[in-house]
């Protein structure tokens, strides 16, 4: 399978985007971009912290898709450390921090960041940024360590309160049967295999957590009470005819609507819910303006608090 069509089927879920990103410009700075070590692996850095614009915002964390290097930040990075504080990452095995060899999950990812904004004095509580399935680690990180985030940015999450009932409710949606589902997830998987063994492991994470029944399975801990926003693509990935036994618009169709209504759910008071017109899975790029002007306003809230 082409690396095309493979983004096709990851991308459809909100997962994973494996399309190239641009580099980072020559000059910013603002930023600055460093090497920390955390549990023996070297993890590439770019914060504003030794320049920070407003000492009384909370430092904002930016946390990528799968696969995503920090430059997946580059349209809005560099604006949003104009009034704020900024960090942003390249977990164990994306970007150029090297992979340890361990499976990704949300529990060693989290503790690891964790590891890391202590190292860096990052002071609590922070902002988190999450877009794809780095939105999904967002919501992972805040129920695990409530104390540590006062607001939530979910920029097209993976939907991980999605259980696989619910999915088998998807697709009988739109007629498809549980073996057509069982043939989607053999499709995913097939679309992994020769990517590279931290990408293939990331994704191999979720894939499992999809397949769980239940959210206990899934060792997802209830959201704690604090502003969170979803800024949603308009646009949603279809699948090529050929891919699938089934109707990939029809799957598209549902697989959006539900997300609609999930993620809806995640909106916590004072929070916003905005399905962005005319952008795609990479919102922060199609519509950086908004994206920017959802973090200034939950920087805002945290002061009228």
């Amino acid at each position: 399978m082409t690396t095309i069509r493979m983004s096709l089927v990851l991308a459809s879920l909100g997962i994973v985007t494996l399309a190239a990103e641009p580099t980072a410009p020559a000059s910013q700075p603002a930023l600055v971009t460093s090497s920390i070590e955390v549990d023996g692996v070297a993890l590439r850095v770019r914060s504003s912290l030794a320049k920070r614009s407003d000492a009384r915002a909370p430092v904002v964390v930016f946390e990528s898709g799968a696969g995503m290097p920090l430059e997946t930040w580059d349209p809005i990075l560099e604006k949003v450390a104009a009034f704020a504080p900024v960090v942003a990452y390249d977990r164990s095995g994306t970007g150029q921090s090297p992979w340890d060899g361990q499976s990704p999950t949300p529990q060693r990812a989290n503790a690891r960041l964790k590891k890391l904004l202590e190292l860096m004095g990052v002071p609590s509580p922070i902002i988190l940024v999450g877009h794809s399935w780095g939105g999904a680690l967002s919501r992972y990180f805040a129920g695990e360590y409530p104390q540590m985030v006062t607001a939530i940015l979910y920029i097209d999450p993976t939907d991980v309160t999605m259980t696989e009932p619910m999915w088998r409710q998807m697709f009988a949606s739109f007629g498809a049967t549980a073996k057509d589902l069982e043939a989607f997830f053999a499709v995913m998987d097939t679309s992994t295999r020769n990517q590279p063994g931290a990408i293939r492991a990331e994704a191999l994470v979720m894939m499992e957590l999809l397949r769980s029944r239940t959210l206990e399975e899934r060792h997802l801990k209830p959201a704690p009470n604090i502003p969170s926003s979803v800024l949603l693509a308009s646009r949603v990935a279809s699948l090529p005819k050929g891919m699938v036994p089934f109707d990939g618009d029809a799957y598209a169709r549902a697989l959006q609507a539900a997300r609609l209504s999930g993620l809806r759910q995640w909106t916590q008071p004072s929070g916003r819910y905005l399905v962005v017109d005319g952008a795609g899975h990479f919102v922060h790029r199609d519509a950086p303006d908004i994206v920017i002007k959802e973090i200034q306003s939950l920087i805002d809230g945290t002061r009228a608090r």
